[in-house]
């Protein structure tokens, strides 16, 4: 009697571990891994006039200084920002994920002005750089996905980090540069963003994406156009 009993027992053992086996393999099959999203994208920032941004430079500059002569040659550089989303879809519809973003822009220009030391004519160089990142918690809602075509919208909270430096050679004025021209206050922010946007899919995982979307950061609205590819990991 005890040997069928130990023998009924071991069976019993046998089959759970097999089963506990089989769940702890369909718990990490293909099948069961999230679908992720990576996407890498461009962005153009909307409502940037250069000859604006140009001007209200011009004019901070010739402000500072004790002759208002007019600067010259002003030249602006804007890559636009650059960026990195992750998207985890905890099912269909939903995903959540991170966004990176890296813009930075800079002002270079010339200014001649009278030497306080001999009075001759000399001209100054000013360049003035600035550079924002960006770490988001974001969230969609793809509600059209079907064959080749994903729609989705969707939210981001995070903050952002600020620089601003100022160079020039004219010591008299602005003394030793480059001069930080942030303060603690404002070195980190508060931002947020909702989007709307779409992939195609081009080629086996990898798609076209297009976004559109509006960041809250620093008591102003920023639109913002992207454009990239997103390779999707099954």
């Amino acid at each position: 009697m005890k040997k069928i009993s130990f023998f009924l027992l071991l069976i019993l053992n046998i089959s759970l571990i097999g089963q506990t086996k089989d769940k702890f393999k369909n718990l990490f099959s293909v099948e069961n891994i999230p679908s992720i999203n990576v996407s890498t994208w461009f962005g153009f920032p909307a409502y940037f006039n250069k000859e604006d941004s140009e001007y209200e430079y011009s004019v901070a500059i010739m402000s500072t200084h004790p002759l208002p002569t007019p600067v010259y040659d002003v030249e602006s550089r804007n890559s636009g920002p650059i960026g990195v989303n992750i998207d985890v879809f905890i099912n269909e519809k939903v995903s959540v994920g991170f966004s990176y973003v890296n813009n930075r822009f800079s002002y270079n220009s010339k200014k001649d002005a009278i030497n306080i030391h001999n009075g001759n004519s000399t001209t100054f160089n000013y360049d003035f750089k600035a550079k924002k990142k960006r770490y988001h918690l974001r969230g969609c809602y793809h509600f059209y996905k079907k064959e080749n075509i994903s729609l989705y919208g969707g939210g981001a909270v995070g903050f952002g980090s600020n620089f601003l430096e100022f160079t020039s050679d004219d010591n008299e004025v602005y003394g030793n540069s480059p001069i930080d021209m942030i303060s603690d206050s404002e070195r980190t922010s508060i931002s947020s963003r909702f989007f709307a946007g779409f992939s195609y899919k081009v080629y086996k995982n990898f798609s076209a994406l297009s976004e559109l979307g509006f960041t809250y950061d620093k008591d102003a609205f920023l639109g913002l156009f992207r454009i990239g590819i997103q390779a999707s990991i099954n």
